[in-house]
C-alpha cells in the first residue's frame, strides 16, 4: 500500500509514512505528494502520521520550498549518508 511506515519513530507516539522517488523532478515529487496524502485517507486512524519524502539526491530550491509549504519531510542521500532539512525527521538520521 505504502513505501514505509515507521511506526512510534519519534518519543514512542508518532507514525511516519514515507514514499520513496527515484527522481527529484516536480512531477514525481508532486506525486508522491498525492500518495502520501491518499495513504493518509485510506488509513484514518486516531492520528494523523507525519509524512516525508525519499529521494535520492537533494531537489531544487523549489521542490524543498513546496515541500516544507506542503508540511511534507523531505529525506535524501548525499555520499550515501541519509540527509534532511527537517528538525522534526532528525531523530531517525544517522550520524556517522
Amino acid at each position: 500500500m505504502f513505501d514505509v511506515l515507521v511506526k512510534r519513530y519519534k518519543n514512542d507516539k508518532d507514525d511516519l509514512l514515507i514514499e520513496v522517488k527515484s527522481s527529484v523532478e516536480s512531477p514525481h515529487v508532486r506525486m508522491a505528494v498525492g500518495q502520501l496524502f491518499d495513504y493518509c485517507f485510506a488509513l484514518r486512524g486516531d492520528d494523523d502520521p507525519h509524512l516525508a519524502v525519499l529521494l535520492p539526491e537533494r531537489p531544487a530550491t523549489g521542490v524543498v520550498n513546496y515541500l516544507q509549504w506542503m508540511d511534507v519531510g523531505l529525506m535524501w542521500f548525499e555520499d550515501e549518508q541519509l540527509c534532511t532539512e527537517n528538525d522534526w525527521l532528525g531523530t531517525i538520521i544517522y550520524e556517522r
